[in-house]
C-alpha cells in the first residue's frame, strides 16, 4: 500500500509525528494518514507511533516509522535519539546509494577504457570494430541486447543498416 504518511512531512511543520494511542483516530496529528494510522493499528497490531523525517540537506527523503504493540509514552530522549537514528540512517542510505553508483561508472570506465585500447590495436576493420564495440556493450549489463545502426543519406532519403547485433538468449 502506498499511505500519504510519507508525504507529510515535505511541508512544514518538520517536526516528528508522535501517536501514543493509534486505536483513537480522532486525537491523532493531522498529518497521520487514515489509512496508514488504520493499517499500523489494525493489520499490525501497533499502540504507538513515532515518525521522523528523513532529509538529506534541505531535501526530504522519506520518513523513519517506529512503533509499539504496548503503551509506551515517547520521552524527549527518545524523541531526540530517533531523530538522530533517522539523520544517520538517511546518510548511511545515500552512502550507499553513492557507493554502488560510484562502483558502477568505475566498471564502465574500465570497459571504455579496454575498448579504447583494443580499437588502438585492432585491425581496422568494420567488423572488428563492431565486434569490439558490441563486447564493450554486452560488458556493461549482459542482460540485455544491443545492436549498432549506422545511417545514411542517400538522395535525399534516409537509409539505415544494421551492421551489429547481439541478442541476450
Amino acid at each position: 500500500d502506498t499511505f500519504s504518511l510519507v508525504h507529510a512531512f515535505a511541508q512544514p511543520p518538520f517536526h516528528p509525528l508522535i501517536s501514543e494511542d493509534l486505536s483513537r483516530a480522532d486525537e491523532q496529528d493531522e498529518r497521520l494518514d487514515e489509512a496508514f494510522r488504520v493499517f499500523m493499528h489494525e493489520g499490525l497490531g501497533a499502540i504507538t507511533l513515532f515518525s521522523a523525517p528523513m532529509f538529506l540537506g534541505i531535501e526530504y527523503k522519506g520518513v523513519l516509522s517506529i512503533s509499539t504493540r504496548a503503551a509506551h509514552t515517547y520521552s524527549k530522549e527518545e524523541t531526540r535519539i530517533y531523530q538522530t537514528v533517522s539523520e544517520q540512517a538517511i546518510i548511511a542510505i545515500e552512502n550507499h546509494r553513492l557507493l554502488a553508483a560510484t562502483q558502477q561508472n568505475l566498471r564502465y570506465s574500465q570497459i571504455l577504457s579496454h575498448l579504447s585500447q583494443e580499437l588502438l590495436v585492432a585491425e581496422t576493420t568494420a567488423e572488428t570494430i563492431y565486434n569490439l564495440t558490441m563486447e564493450a556493450i554486452t560488458a556493461t549489463n549482459p542482460q540485455r541486447g544491443a545492436a549498432i545502426f549506422i545511417y545514411k543519406q542517400i538522395e535525399g532519403q534516409i537509409q539505415m543498416q544494421v551492421v551489429g547485433v547481439w541478442d541476450n538468449p
